[in-house]
């Protein structure tokens, strides 16, 4: 499917009347797939999902581990702006989930990247905690490889302690998609310390 034709089916499954709706970004035949919650205001304004501090904060993770915008396809599971909340509702998340859906199947990647627990709970179709999950590749239900992230607007407002781990998170997807990446199948383990998380993600990309 063609950039045009893949368009073009996305726009027709905005339900008429819908708020404004983003548009995806990077290449639709890349493999690498990330997908953030939903849009800011700014990235609203402007179009554009690299916008405003959580955008830029994702563009410098990708620049720093030398992902270029065709090396991955860019959406939110969340269409539209959600609120001062910051978290959608599960209705909001239902109601773009058909599009979500689409997306996947049209982009057939070998592997999602997703930035924050709710994208992680809707792609893994389970109540999972991301730290439970972080940095470790692992199956899902859409017959590929998934990769939990923190969300870029928690580095901007809540802790930029964890930048480090967000880039090299992405280090480790770039090495994956090249298949540079020697690993053990994931094994799941409970770790509520950041320094261990840490400790896992430099294992993988040593």
């Amino acid at each position: 499917m063609n950039v045009e034709e893949f368009l073009a089916k996305y726009k027709a499954m905005r339900p008429e009347g819908a708020r404004n709706w983003v548009m995806p970004g990077g290449d639709n035949e890349s493999k690498l797939m990330i997908i953030i919650g939903h849009p800011s205001l700014e990235v609203l304004e402007a179009g554009d999902l690299l916008e405003g501090p959580s955008g830029v904060e994702l563009q410098n993770a990708l620049d720093s581990a030398g992902l270029k915008e065709s090396d991955y396809y860019l959406t939110t599971m969340v269409k539209y702006y959600v609120g001062q909340t910051g978290k959608p509702t599960t209705k909001q998340i239902e109601e773009c989930a058909a599009v979500l859906d689409f997306e996947i199947e049209a982009v057939n990647p070998k592997l999602i990247i997703t930035l924050g627990a709710e994208p992680f709970k809707r792609i893994k179709k389970e109540n999972a905690k991301v730290t439970s999950f972080l940095g470790n590749i692992t199956d899902c239900p859409y017959n590929c490889k998934l990769l939990p992230n923190w969300s870029p607007g928690l580095i901007v407002t809540a802790d930029p302690t964890q930048r480090p781990v967000f880039r090299d998170i992405f280090m480790l997807a770039k090495r994956f998609m090249e298949d540079r990446l020697d690993y053990t199948p994931f094994e799941k383990m409970v770790v509520s310390d950041p320094e261990v998380n840490k400790a896992i993600i430099q294992a993988y990309i040593a």
